[in-house]
């Protein structure tokens, strides 16, 4: 993607994120009774783990933990939806493109590899328990940091220009996550 277009997805993802974060902690303090199931929907909807944590914060301990790990089944899932990427992304190189396009196209990006043995590692308890609790906090650190310079490497310029058709769109498609996953939850009677 052009720098402008990250530039505008990031904005458009962070404000979408600020504004859930918000209207949960609000839903939260109006309707305390349904702080678990308003967990579930802000790890199913908001994008950033770092919105996620701060939406399940605002809500109590059991409801941050069962945001928390809503969101982070999602991302263990884009393991699988990376690999499926990277594969029809290898059959778009085309037999024009010759065996160097293909090869060029990792079939998992190596930070997926890296999450998901690092995760089986504590599972099975070859972390000692110290050591996992200074690369959560090391986590929150690094995440926080990201985002600030996710925020800060937005060209504002670009997003007062061009942002308006994505905000719509990012706007327009994250209602409509929430209406379907709160559906979801009102089928379910959580």
């Amino acid at each position: 993607a052009r720098a402008e277009h990250a530039s505008l997805a990031i904005a458009t993802i962070s404000l979408l994120g600020v504004l859930g974060v918000a209207a949960v902690a609000l839903l939260g303090s109006a309707r305390p009774d349904a702080n678990l199931a308003l967990a579930l929907l802000a790890g199913a909807t908001l994008q950033e783990v770092g919105h996620v944590v701060a939406a399940g914060d605002a809500l109590g301990p059991e409801a941050a933990d069962r945001a928390l790990l809503v969101k982070l089944s999602r991302v263990v899932l884009l393991a699988p939806a990376l690999l499926l990427l990277g594969l029809a992304t290898r059959a778009d190189a085309g037999p024009g493109a010759g065996p160097r396009a293909a090869a060029r196209v990792p079939l998992v990006p190596p930070f997926v590899l890296g999450f998901v043995a690092l995760a089986v590692l504590v599972s099975v308890g070859a972390v000692p328990s110290g050591a996992a609790h200074a690369l959560a906090a090391t986590g929150g650190v690094a995440t926080a940091s990201a985002m600030a310079a996710l925020g800060l490497g937005v060209d504002l310029r670009v997003v007062r220009t061009t942002g308006r058709p994505a905000a719509v769109l990012g706007a327009a498609s994250f209602v409509a996550l929430v209406a379907v996953m709160a559906g979801g939850l009102a089928l379910a009677g959580a």
